[in-house]
């Protein structure tokens, strides 16, 4: 089966790709790296393969910008960390992952473009590590610079049981030294915390995001995955390298595939950009060479609650604009025509007897009537020649309120199905294989009102 590749969605080449990495504004571009494999479209020894985009949505692949070539990045390769623009030069942070142990790394450029890394690294190592952490799990550096000194966060795992995010400083960025044990793991579970990162909201309040590895389920419609990933809303205080949480952990998307979000404040905007796929699955997009896609959206936060929506260009980036009005659903509608590769649909959909919807034949999504539950599901087609190893269930819960009616923003784009509800509240995403049902069907008693459909169409 020929797998339609996404338009807008950050795909490599060839090979393979999972975390996003160091993702920046630097020269008038954006900038997104991913962990890649460049050899085969499986997990491999990491490079990071760079793109850049003007707007988020018309992605360029630039090329490798990190490959493992010192000892101190062999055999495992240049593991996630972030980036920074310090005084016109563009910053890399990330691990070196050697037999055994893992150690952070630097690398720079003037361009955005070549990268030469730091003569000194590692500039920082296990030895630094408080006692009863493994050298082994120390890793994903968040880099950010306040008032003129450097802060590096670091995902820990401790040699038992439980993981915690430490923060480093530092007064050059070359040299840092342990300041504070910043965050500690709700789960005493064997993993690690991965890919922190810190969005600062104003010089005392942040979002503290991480990927906790192997986190168990705390009931219906939470943490479904093998591995997740969330947020703490709370004060900071980086010169004591003080976290206070204010909420718990909670989940950016309750979706089959979605990891690792990397954070950005572009001047009054901020944006996430994560992996669109889940760890233990083989993907049927192998056969052709390569494996898997990044995600960006737009992201708020007010009202102790974080809201998602697409990036702002996506508006204008249609080819063609379809309104079908308000519609009564009796018992099925189907519609079809429903082609192109990247698309967009909006409507709300009310009911009090409960309704589902199927696109493509095969991905459905429902209600029951008094139930909190919007629930998600990819029937057998959905998998295709997809081995799915540990996430084998095929429905995922959103756990968003018995409502009178749910708004629905649906981005589809090759395999990659991102579904918005109630203007962000919520955010679902999974990866789906249609074998070519082009219909958008709804079922049961319900009023669809507003209904549009955008389509993009042979862009590249």
């Amino acid at each position: 089966m020929k797998i339609a590749k996404p338009l807008i969605h950050p795909t490599p080449k060839k090979g393979w790709i999972n975390d996003p990495n160091g993702f920046c504004y630097f020269r008038g571009r954006y900038h997104l790296f991913a962990q890649h494999n460049p050899l085969s479209p499986t997990w491999g020894p990491m490079h990071w393969l760079h793109f850049s985009s003007p707007d988020l949505l018309h992605w360029r692949e630039e090329g490798i910008a990190l490959k493992p070539e010192h000892p101190y990045e062999l055999p495992w390769g240049c593991f996630s960390g972030t980036a920074i623009e310090d005084e016109g030069t563009l910053r890399l942070y990330y691990t070196g992952c050697q037999e055994g142990a893992q150690v952070q790394c630097m690398a720079y450029s003037l361009d955005g473009v070549s990268f030469v890394k730091h003569e000194g690294n590692p500039v920082l190592d296990g030895a630094s590590l408080p006692v009863g952490y493994s050298v082994k799990d120390f890793r994903d550096p968040k880099i950010v610079k306040q008032n003129g000194r450097y802060y590096l966060l670091m995902g820990a795992k401790k040699e038992g049981l439980g993981s915690s995010i430490l923060c480093y400083d530092s007064p050059d960025g070359f040299r840092f030294s342990f300041l504070s044990t910043f965050y500690t793991g709700v789960d005493e579970v064997d993993g690690c915390l991965e890919c922190p990162d810190l969005l600062l909201l104003d010089d005392h309040r942040a979002l503290l995001s991480f990927s906790p590895q192997n986190k168990p389920s705390h009931g219906k419609g939470s943490f479904q995955n093998i591995a997740s990933s969330v947020y703490v809303y709370g004060e900071v205080d980086l010169p004591s390298g003080h976290f206070r949480p204010l909420s718990g952990e909670i989940e950016f998307d309750q979706g089959f595939d979605f990891y690792a979000p990397e954070l950005l404040r572009h001047g009054d905007e901020c944006y996430l950009a994560a992996w669109a796929a889940m760890w233990g699955r083989e993907y049927p997009m192998a056969e052709q060479g390569y494996a898997n896609s990044l995600l960006v959206r737009r992201i708020s936060y007010r009202d102790n609650r974080l809201l998602q929506s697409f990036v702002p260009d996506l508006d204008s980036y249609w080819d063609t604009n379809r309104d079908y009005g308000d519609r009564l659903v009796d018992s099925d509608l189907v519609l079809f025509d429903f082609g192109g590769d990247c698309k967009r649909i909006r409507f709300e959909i009310e009911s009090d007897s409960g309704f589902s919807f199927v696109l493509h034949g095969g991905y459905i999504i429902s209600h029951e009537a008094g139930s909190p539950y919007l629930s998600f599901a990819r029937t057998a087609e959905a998998y295709g020649s997809m081995k799915i190893g540990q996430a084998a269930d095929s429905t995922r819960y959103v756990k968003a309120g018995d409502l009178p009616r749910y708004y629905f923003d649906i981005l589809i784009d090759g395999y990659v199905i991102e579904t918005l509800i109630n203007h962000g509240e919520y955010a679902i995403t999974s990866q789906y294989f249609s074998k070519g049902d082009n219909s958008l069907r709804f079922q049961g008693k319900c009023r669809v009102s507003g209904l549009s459909l955008s389509f993009l169409k042979g862009r590249q």
